[in-house]
């Protein structure tokens, strides 16, 4: 009988031996697990961060673009308003010329 104890005892012993070690390496299974995990955690706050800067860059350039369509615009008013001026003095020039001329015949 004590020798079946015995064998069962040290069968215990080498199951007990068995389990530890499948725990140990279940932990260090796990904590790898978990520096993987705040691995890929911290990319992706990463990437959330340079989206945000992405995300106001396109924004600001955004303003920018509406701020130069603004003064294209108004420059394109201004240079069609110098061309009109310019056509009116030159019609005011021919038709100065045209008195000049007709003066001059007579």
């Amino acid at each position: 009988l004590q020798a079946e104890l015995a064998r069962n005892n040290d069968e215990l012993e080498v199951q007990r031996q068995r389990l530890r070690e499948e725990l140990a390496e279940t932990e260090a299974r796990r904590q790898a697990f978990e520096a993987e995990i705040e691995k890929r955690e911290e990319a992706l706050k990463l990437q959330l961060k340079e989206q945000a800067e992405l995300a106001r860059n396109n924004d600001e350039l955004e303003v920018q673009r509406q701020r130069l369509r603004e003064e294209l615009a108004e420059t394109e008013a201004r240079r069609q308003a110098f061309e009109a001026e310019i056509e009116k003095r030159e019609e005011a020039l021919k038709l100065q010329l045209k008195e000049q001329a007709e003066l001059a015949r007579n």
